[in-house]
């Protein structure tokens, strides 16, 4: 058995490494094209989405860079990399044709991960779609094997493989610098700061992705605020999720209030009417003075009554069938608050439905 030590026969020599490259060279346009094909498809998929903010680029493998890993791979004693397996271009380095799509956040990273497996048909080959890679050098990416998508103007890319790449940001940059600094070793071998350095910026960069993560959540909690709530399933769990438990109620009745008189209504609204826990504990108190058993619904409405006392009297007295608790909540919460207006002088009209 061959010694690995440094002085071990290389798998390939150098003469064989160069019969390779040149084997690639005539048939490098294949792999550009099938790059541009599959980044094509990519784009479009990731347009469908609409949500998702991303880079998208593309390439054929540089020959150096082909030639630069094989003989890195070589060195490495990996048994794959025999010269009768790499004369099958492709079949071994399955890089040769690539894409990157670069995005905000690890969750982007998932979906995004995702749609490229729903979207394009996958070599039937175990490699073809490892879970992330997250390697100790701090290398953090998804990649996925994908067949080109079959063109009816061009068959010769027909069943090529193309790598594609899901990467945050931040874990791109280090990606980069990791790849030139300690993987491909330009120029020379990283020096003691090179690798403190580079290791600094592995932290930044994990410190990046969850503060970009906490940031995305956060803008779309707020952008779900500002959306305007469309049933009475949507006002109960915006109320909900704003006291932090189940709620009681009817909450169509609730819905059909608040519609008529927040305009628009949404999570941002309910918010400027005051915090649901102090309108529901109001709410209790005044159901109690009134001699009410209050669910959760009739409280916060008790609560919210002298902001909307004539609205919400003028529409109870409109609803049609038997006067519910919480049509008599209402009336009773409007004629109580009249009596305190006269005790205390308010020359106020009294509203009572």
């Amino acid at each position: 058995m061959a010694s690995s030590g440094p002085t071990a026969t290389p798998l390939l020599t150098e003469p064989q490494i160069e019969v390779i490259v040149q084997r690639y060279l005539r048939e490098m346009a294949r792999f550009e094209k099938t790059a541009s094909a599959v980044a094509d498809r990519l784009r479009r998929e990731l347009r469908a989405e609409g949500h998702l903010r991303y880079m998208l680029s593309f390439r054929a493998k540089h020959p150096e860079d082909l030639r630069g890993k094989l003989r890195r791979k070589s060195n490495d004693r990996d048994v794959r990399y025999n010269f009768d397996a790499l004369m099958e271009i492709g079949e071994v380095v399955t890089d040769l044709a690539g894409c990157r799509v670069v995005v905000y956040s690890v969750p982007d990273e998932e979906r995004v991960t995702e749609l490229v497996r729903r979207a394009f048909a996958l070599p039937d080959r175990g490699d073809a779609r490892p879970p992330p890679i997250r390697r100790p050098s701090g290398y953090q990416a998804t990649h996925t094997l994908v067949l080109a998508p079959e063109a009816q103007d061009d068959t010769s890319i027909r069943g090529s493989i193309c790598e594609v790449q899901v990467a945050t940001v931040a874990a791109h940059l280090f990606n980069e610098l990791e790849h030139d600094i300690a993987y491909k070793k330009l120029g020379h071998d990283a020096t003691a700061p090179e690798t403190r350095l580079l290791a600094s910026v592995e932290r930044a960069c994990k410190l990046a992705d969850h503060v970009v993560e906490q940031l995305l959540d956060e803008r779309a909690r707020g952008r779900a605020r500002l959306v305007s709530l469309s049933d009475p399933a949507e006002l109960r769990l915006a109320l909900e999720q704003a006291v932090g438990h189940p709620l009681t109620g009817d909450f169509a009745r609730l819905f059909k209030m608040l519609d008529t008189v927040v305009d628009p209504l949404t999570a941002a609204a309910l918010e400027q009417l005051g915090k649901p826990n102090e309108l529901l504990a109001r709410g209790q108190a005044e159901a109690t003075k009134l001699g009410l058993q209050a669910d959760d619904v009739t409280a916060y409405v008790l609560g919210i009554l002298p902001e909307y006392k004539a609205e919400f009297a003028l529409i109870a007295a409109h609803w049609r069938g038997p006067k519910t608790a919480l049509r008599r909540a209402i009336q009773s919460g409007v004629r109580r608050g009249a009596k305190i207006e006269q005790t205390t002088g308010s020359n106020d009209d009294d509203v009572d439905g």
